[in-house]
């Protein structure tokens, strides 16, 4: 049997969230402390908002390393065949936590990256736009694709580059 509160919640399940609370409590204030120069809490709610972002990104799609692309391809060559791609403009990476990761969302069903996806990052390269922000990019509602993401319509090459040009080739 087990007890609840007011919420619903079971005593249980509120130890782990008063645990969790405590653990993210601690950490950021070592992050924020190790900072020289305070940060502002609009500062500090952006980099949460976009952690939070990467997180889901990872739990739909999850994220491939060198090694694993390398290992579906066929190669022997660890992590280089991936960054030679990237550097290509043929492969998505984005930085996480001191690796850089290739997004699950950009492989099609046999595995290979999405035509699609290829031309986009095409743009974004033309456009200096950072993989980091194009991979948000692609698993952000879009107001050009009446409120659905880019990754939602990989299969609409036309409409997903009328898209990306509506949000990052903007004349001011």
């Amino acid at each position: 049997m087990s007890i609840t509160s007011h919420s619903g919640a079971t005593v249980h399940e509120l130890e782990v969230l008063q645990k969790t609370l405590h653990e993210s409590i601690t950490a950021l204030g070592v992050a924020v402390a190790s900072v020289k120069t305070p940060a502002s809490p609009q500062l500090a709610r952006g980099v949460q908002a976009t952690e939070n972002a990467w997180r889901s990104m990872e739990a739909e799609f999850g994220f491939e390393t060198g090694h694993q692309f390398a290992e579906r391809e066929g190669s022997l060559s660890g992590t280089s065949l991936a960054r030679e791609r990237r550097r290509q403009g043929k492969l998505l990476g984005i930085r996480r936590r001191n690796a850089i990761v290739y997004p699950g969302f950009q492989f099609d069903g046999l595995g290979k990256v999405h035509p699609t996806v290829i031309d986009v990052l095409a743009a974004a390269r033309h456009l200096n736009v950072d993989d980091e922000s194009l991979a948000q990019w692609f698993c952000s509602p879009s107001a050009a694709l009446d409120g659905l993401r880019p990754v939602d319509r990989l299969g609409d090459r036309e409409l997903l580059l009328d898209a990306f040009d509506a949000g990052f080739a903007v004349d001011w």
